[in-house]
């Protein structure tokens, strides 16, 4: 299934973590829309991918007999990638760090580098022939004034 966030590249990404009876629940949406189908991790490990609501679910166990109080939660697809670190304090999450890095249309990004890369190349030409044309009319000036020079 294919949404209007799936065509913004995800380019406005709003993501969290709750923690509610042991489990972990992830949901990701962009501008406003659910996203389908991104791949996420916890602490490194694949649990899945989230659903037509943008979330995911992951049995996280209870904290107050773990040594662990922070969990990473890794997601990818649709044209973004996030990292976010939570702390568990009092039993929920409190966000630490998040970031995103975006993808916007890599093909097109492609293209776009490909027509720099050809305006570039019409310039050097161009600059090639001015030099040229330069080069002419300094010849054509020395020899403007060795003329001048023997008339005397």
């Amino acid at each position: 299934m294919s949404t209007a966030a799936d065509a913004a590249a995800a380019s406005d990404v709003d993501a969290s973590a709750t923690y509610d009876d042991d489990t972990v629940t992830v949901a990701l949406a962009a501008d406003g829309e659910p996203l389908e189908n991104v791949t996420v991790s916890v602490d490194g490990e694949r649990v899945g991918t989230t659903d037509a609501g943008g979330t995911v679910s992951v049995e996280r166990g209870d904290w107050e007999t773990a040594d662990v109080d922070e969990i990473e939660i890794e997601f990818e697809g649709h044209g973004v990638e996030g990292e976010l670190e939570y702390e568990h304090e009092d039993g929920s999450l409190v966000l630490v760090e998040e970031t995103y890095e975006y993808d916007h249309d890599a093909d097109d990004g492609d293209e776009d580098e490909e027509e720099r890369e050809a305006d570039d190349d019409e310039d050097d030409e161009g600059d090639e022939a001015e030099e040229e044309r330069e080069a002419d009319d300094d010849e054509d000036d020395e020899g403007d004034e060795a003329e001048e020079g023997s008339d005397d």
